[in-house]
Order: structure tokens, then sequence, then C-alpha cells
């Protein structure tokens, strides 16, 4: 894995920005299907690369992000929840059974990172 990689730095306001640009898309878009379903995956992919970033202590002050985060998994539409496969969906599912975000996606990028270093060597 490349320790420069996004998935390797810390929460970025930036991050936090983009995903609220998004959800305004989707908003705007929302007459036409197509781009509300490509707009919906793509705000989830940034929501869970944001929120796997963030620290505990990141989270007081982006309470208000991880609600939108849940708002945001709770409308997804079968169209692009679907997009999604194995374990994203089901955290995905989690998170809207439950409200939890934080933790769900702090696990899910363990199991990624997991996945990545097994794959790797087998590579190797």
């Amino acid at each position: 894995t490349n320790p420069q990689s996004k998935m390797h730095s810390s929460f970025l306001d930036q991050d936090a920005k983009a995903f609220y640009f998004l959800t305004d898309f989707i908003k705007v878009a929302s007459s036409e299907q197509n781009l509300q379903d490509f707009g919906q995956i793509r705000t989830i992919k940034i929501a869970m690369a944001t929120v796997e970033r963030m620290k505990k202590n990141d989270l007081p002050k982006n309470k208000k992000l991880i609600f939108e985060v849940y708002k945001q998994v709770k409308s997804l539409s079968p169209v692009a929840f679907n997009y999604f496969k194995g374990p994203t969906q089901f955290f995905l599912f989690w998170i809207k059974l439950t409200g939890e975000v934080f933790l769900p996606l702090k696990l899910r990028r363990k199991i990624v990172v997991f996945r990545d270093y097994f794959v790797a060597r087998r590579i190797g």
C-alpha cells in the first residue's frame, strides 16, 4: 500500500466540503434519475473515505457531517445501493439500520487494509 495515498491521510476539511457539494448536486440532479444515482454513488464513496480517515477527536466538531452521511446512506436509491458490493453493502445496510456511521466505516477500512495485505502477500 502507498503511505502517501488518501486512504492513509488524516481527515481533511476539503473532504467535508466535497461531500456537501455533492449532496447539493444530488438535490439539483433529482429530475434526472441516472444523474441522481451517479451523484449518490459518488457522494457515498467520498463520505466513506472521509469518515474512514476521521479520528475520534474529529467527531465532536463533525457531528453534523456524520449525521448528513447517515441521511445520505438512508436515502440511497436501490440502483445506487446495488452498485456497492459485499462488505461495503453490508456496512451501508448496518448504517441504515442502526444510524451508527463512524465505527462501522472505521471497521470497513480495517477489513479493506487487511484484505489488501493478504492480496499483496499472495502476489509477492
